[in-house]
């Protein structure tokens, strides 16, 4: 269902689909907010919102998703926090966030996601410190974009280990924060 220019809202009673295992509304122009039903969806692994009008906060109910692999919530206009339930998707595999007015700190819990292989918050409003251990799990990170959030600070060291012991991260897009970085 998605690139169709569907108009309206997710309704919560999508949460009581129990075998729905792919949700792709992307490219449509939903609006409304993410219901916390959605969390019932046991079965689903890829959940793709991306690119509609979608508002108001992710739902923490998100973090019981446990056979996620693909999560997409970018270009849409969501707020608040990014709960740290999300660490709880230990399956999870690629995040697409960037786009949206997140705003806070980032999880530590997301040290937790050791299947992660693309990780994109670009175009948020995260602000503070990455969280030092955070990439210490992440052993198939391939790619990381941060660029243009409120992040500042030093990398952590973290990051810098996981790219000299892995060597195959293929894309860091840290551009419009207020970092410090060593080249490796």
């Amino acid at each position: 269902m998605n690139d169709n220019s569907l108009s309206g809202w997710i309704p919560s009673e999508l949460g009581s689909v129990n075998g729905l295992s792919v949700l792709r509304v992307d490219g449509n122009k939903l609006d409304g907010s993410l219901p916390s039903e959605i969390g019932q969806l046991s079965n689903l692994v890829e959940f793709n919102i991306g690119n509609n009008l979608v508002q108001g906060v992710i739902c923490s109910e998100l973090g019981q998703l446990s056979n996620l692999l693909t999560l997409d919530i970018s270009a849409n206009r969501v707020q608040g926090t990014l709960p740290s339930e999300i660490g709880n998707l230990h399956n999870l595999q690629e995040i697409y966030m960037g786009g949206n007015q997140v705003s806070g700190s980032i999880p530590e819990e997301l040290s937790n996601l050791s299947a992660l292989r693309i990780l994109n918050f670009g175009a948020n409003n995260f602000e503070g410190t990455i969280p030092e251990k955070m990439f210490e799990n992440m052993a198939n990170l391939t790619s990381f974009e941060i660029s243009s959030t409120e992040l500042s600070g030093t990398l952590p060291s973290s990051l810098h280990t996981y790219i000299y012991r892995q060597r195959y991260i293929y894309h860091i897009y840290i551009y419009i924060c207020e970092y410090v970085c060593t080249i490796i």
